[in-house]
């Protein structure tokens, strides 16, 4: 197969084309990849706040069943049976707070983390003294603890989670923004060097076949003339290069 100058000029151009358009696409799935690692982090960086979140929901749980065993406080095989509900969370409790203090602590978040499980241990104890007295039958010194330690327990808990919440998110949201935008800028840079790249690949790439399109066409012509014998023939240099040589 014959090839012409133009057509294999043609081709380059195109191949170059091609490779950075494979070189821009190769460098998108990069930083469409980067962009997921960012929202993976955003997700890893708020499991401490999904424990602590359990961690609560548990301990209101066991308020509110010490309030029925309160409640059915002349039953002891009631009585009994929600204290061992309250134990069954407890053991759950356990487990998450090893969990809880096992992840990194966003910064900042440290003294808070710490305080929460310091604030839901004390709020354990008040429970169990409690549920104690519930079991021995004494509901008004129960109810006392129910209404002093549990109380500011409670508000303690609630306060400690929504800062935790607060921080953890501002974080968490902070870090995803900075990523995102990174990511975009990025993107847009990419795009817009692939952009102007193909532009002055076809753009050389034109002005190339035509300049040699028409110095070929004049030697061409040349030759034709002087085939038709036509040896008074001229043709000026047309090209400072070879062909033009």
């Amino acid at each position: 197969m014959r090839l012409t100058i133009r057509a294999r000029l043609i081709g380059i151009v195109g191949l170059l084309c091609i490779l950075l358009i494979i070189a821009a696409v190769w460098g998108i799935i990069g930083l469409r990849a980067a962009d997921q690692r960012a929202a993976a982090t955003y997700q890893t960086e708020l499991l401490p706040l999904q424990s602590s979140s359990r961690l609560y929901r548990l301990a209101q749980l066991q308020s509110a069943t010490l309030f029925e065993a309160l409640r059915y406080w002349t039953d002891a095989g009631e009585v009994d049976k929600r204290l061992a509900i309250i134990q069954q969370y407890a053991s759950q409790i356990e487990q998450v707070r090893g969990q809880y203090q096992s992840l990194a602590q966003i910064p900042g978040t440290e003294n808070l983390s710490k305080q929460f499980v310091t604030d839901l241990t004390q709020w354990q104890q008040a429970l169990k003294d409690a549920g104690a007295l519930l079991k021995t039958g004494n509901p008004s010194a129960a109810l006392v603890i129910i209404e002093t330690r549990l109380r500011t327990g409670s508000l303690a808990l609630q306060q400690g989670i929504d800062q935790l919440d607060r921080l953890m998110r501002e974080h968490a949201e902070r870090n995803y923004q900075q990523s995102a935008q990174s990511y975009q800028l990025a993107r847009n840079s990419l795009i817009g060097i692939l952009t102007v790249g193909l532009l002055l690949a076809l753009v050389a790439g034109i002005m190339l076949v035509r300049s040699i399109s028409h110095s070929v066409g004049k030697a061409r012509r040349l030759a034709e003339a002087i085939a038709n014998g036509k040896l008074d023939h001229h043709i000026e240099r047309f090209a400072p290069d070879e062909l033009g040589e």
